[in-house]
């Protein structure tokens, strides 16, 4: 689902660059950068203390440009919408209710049931046990990804 959207953004910010990318060397300079993010062309919403901290941090560079790749690594840092793992962590807080960073079988349970889907006890077991790998009867972060990427 993250990864979904990241490349639709991805797909967005390369249309956008090579059309903000006035002179077409492959770089954006940090007053094309806020221009290209204050456009209002871009789907995601990102809000104006992102914008200025990307632009800064453009601005820091020693040719103060970034090409499209570098772009997305600093909007990554600075937009949650633009960082898939932010929405991974975002949603491995909502199964772990109690916020100790690892999820249990009671709280997977609980989750499972608050989006409608009622499991019986030895689907739940099952599922739990494919998902913690090491067998320590928790599900870590490292097995919530593999659990949700590999779904």
């Amino acid at each position: 689902m993250a990864s979904m959207a990241n490349s639709s953004h991805l797909s967005e910010i390369k249309t956008l660059f090579s059309t903000f990318d006035k002179n077409k060397d492959g770089y954006l300079t940090s007053k094309e950068v806020a221009a290209l993010l204050q456009s209002g062309k871009l789907s995601a919403n990102v809000p104006y203390n992102a914008i200025q901290k990307v632009v800064r941090e453009v601005e820091k560079r020693d040719k103060k440009m970034v090409n499209i790749t570098q772009l997305m690594e600093v909007l990554g840092r600075h937009c949650s919408e633009f960082n898939p793992m932010a929405d991974m962590m975002e949603a491995f807080k909502v199964f772990d209710k109690n916020g100790d960073g690892v999820i249990s079988v009671s709280e997977l349970r609980h989750v499972m049931n608050n989006l409608g889907e009622r499991l019986t006890d030895r689907e739940l077991q099952q599922m739990f046990r494919n998902a913690d790998q090491d067998g320590d009867g928790e599900i870590n972060f490292n097995e919530f990804l593999k659990m949700m990427t590999n779904s």
